[in-house]
């Protein structure tokens, strides 16, 4: 009896000790995360699951360090194997409904978000998140409800004001009278975000392109004016000014935008292809095909720099020269009309 008394503590002190040590390795794993120390934290957490396989807590944790190092997949399995162990919790559901829509798989994270969601009921993140999946699955009604949910939990918050701004905005007919009152909502979600986040850049970038798109060109140069003033290497604002001063034709102060845009991203096609339009329309063709070939360089396949190539060389009455473009316009893009239009009026002027 004492010595089967003598093994029972000895067993006891055993299991305290591996209790003792699985806590340990959670503690400096979670320590390690914080400082930014990823892989150091994932040793830390394997060694708590090697001591303490049965914690599910410890495969959540872990699952949070592949999430960290963008390893979505080992991370699901990670969170399978909590929920599995009975960790059905916000944050286990959560989590993997964010791992599952960083993998597109935006139907799965919308399942796990609907289990999370019940289990914190006040929490705004697994609204937020689940509206980023539906508006990637463009389910915008449902995505806006979710946004406004969020919301009302975190009124200030200016990330949440501009996503839903995401759900109300219409870019393919943004003038029709039903749609200009949903992007003028979205417009008031925009400049909310901005209220709260005076450097929010890109509130101010959406707002301004929502802006171009419904003709308010004055505002919008505005808009993207503070944008360049906060991040002045980020060619996008660039180029948007420059496609406006082309709406307005003034296209001599659209190349300067352009020849921008081109300084800042060397290696992008389009805007060698947006500058030569703008020439072109200035009747410096000869300039203009120098950058279409460029775009070509660049991208082999992009159809519409054959295409305002082909259309530059026609109005310099190189008729062969744009039918050869026109065709190469039409076998990067067969499905586009203007293309095969383009190629048959040239070959009309052609005489053929």
């Amino acid at each position: 009896m004492k010595k089967i008394f003598f093994v029972f503590i000895i067993s006891i002190s055993n299991f305290l000790h591996a209790q003792e040590s699985d806590t340990l390795w959670l503690r400096k794993g979670d320590n390690a995360l914080q400082s930014g120390n990823k892989q150091e934290a994932m040793d830390d957490f394997t060694k708590a699951i090697q001591l303490n396989a049965g914690n599910c807590n410890s495969y959540v944790k872990r699952a949070n360090g592949y999430f960290a190092l963008e390893d979505y997949a080992h991370a699901i399995a990670d969170l399978n194997k909590a929920i599995e162990l009975n960790c059905k919790t916000f944050e286990s559901y959560n989590l993997r409904g964010l791992c599952e829509s960083s993998l597109g798989n935006d139907s799965a994270a919308i399942r796990d978000y609907n289990h999370a969601i019940p289990l914190s009921l006040n929490f705004y993140g697994g609204y937020f998140n689940r509206g980023n999946s539906e508006l990637s699955l463009k389910k915008n009604k449902a995505a806006y409800a979710d946004f406004t949910k969020a919301i009302a939990l975190n009124p200030n918050d200016a990330k949440l004001y501009l996503n839903r701004a995401f759900s109300e905005e219409e870019l393919d007919h943004p003038t029709d009278p039903e749609q200009l009152k949903k992007n003028n909502s979205a417009l008031d979600d925009f400049s909310k975000a901005i209220e709260l986040d005076s450097n929010y850049e890109l509130a101010y970038y959406d707002r301004g392109y929502l802006k171009m798109k419904i003709m308010l060109f004055s505002s919008a140069f505005d808009d993207f004016g503070k944008c360049i003033s906060l991040d002045p290497k980020n060619p996008e604002p660039y180029i948007n000014v420059g496609n406006m001063y082309a709406r307005l034709e003034r296209n001599d102060t659209a190349v300067g935008d352009f020849t921008k845009a081109i300084e800042l991203a060397p290696n992008d096609s389009r805007n060698y292809c947006l500058r030569g339009n703008a020439k072109m329309e200035m009747g410096k063709y000869d300039e203009a095909i120098i950058d279409f070939n460029k775009a070509i360089a660049l991208d082999p396949k992009y159809a519409y720099a054959y295409y305002d190539r082909g259309y530059t060389q026609e109005q310099l009455k190189n008729y062969a020269a744009a039918i050869a473009d026109y065709k190469l316009a039409i076998a990067n893009d067969p499905e586009e009309p203007a293309y095969k239009d383009a190629l048959e009026n040239a070959q009309k002027s052609n005489g053929n």
